[in-house]
């Protein structure tokens, strides 16, 4: 199991998580998930990223003073205000956060009155911290691999659907 995947699977025991996932903003494509058996879920996740990045698009100033220069940066106005919380009818709420400028922590939970939501944005930033100590401890040719990559959207691949097991070791190696 990958460092990744240990930190989705803490983050899922200590903070009544179902399910956890990291995103890639850009291509919508999950890089690691936690230990659990409920992958149903993958798509959803994808469409709430869609959601933020096109709601702000609309409210951001960015979107406002859209670039002419594609050099300049995604043209994705992503970036640590952005998140959402969704409840959906079936009792799931999910939780999107900002990770860093291009990965997006996605989490499904019941919804439960009782849940504290102090202790759930304490473990969200545990987990930010931990993925920055991470990304920091490998070389920089590795960190750009983990999301502080300058792309632009037309570099993204052209792969949909999710990563095998050997994707993500070679993308995290």
């Amino acid at each position: 199991m990958s460092q990744l995947e240990k930190l989705l699977s803490g983050l899922v025991m200590n903070s009544r998580v179902e399910k956890a996932y990291v995103f890639d903003v850009i291509s919508k494509i999950y890089i690691a998930t936690d230990n659990s058996d409920m992958d149903h879920f993958y798509e959803l996740c994808s469409d709430a990223i869609d959601v933020v990045i096109d709601v702000s698009r609309i409210y951001s100033k960015a979107g406002d003073q859209k670039s002419s220069k594609p050099e300049e940066g995604t043209g994705v106005p992503y970036d640590a205000k952005s998140g959402a919380i969704i409840r959906m009818e079936n009792n799931y709420v999910l939780h999107l956060r900002e990770v860093d400028s291009y990965l997006a922590l996605v989490c499904l939970m019941r919804s439960d009155p009782h849940v504290n939501n102090g202790l759930l944005e304490y473990n969200f930033s545990c987990f930010k911290k931990a993925i920055a100590e991470l990304k920091a401890r490998h070389p920089p040719s590795i960190r750009g691999k983990l999301g502080s990559r300058k792309s632009t959207a037309a570099s993204v691949p052209s792969r949909q659907g999710t990563r095998t097991k050997e994707d993500e070791s070679k993308r995290l190696l």
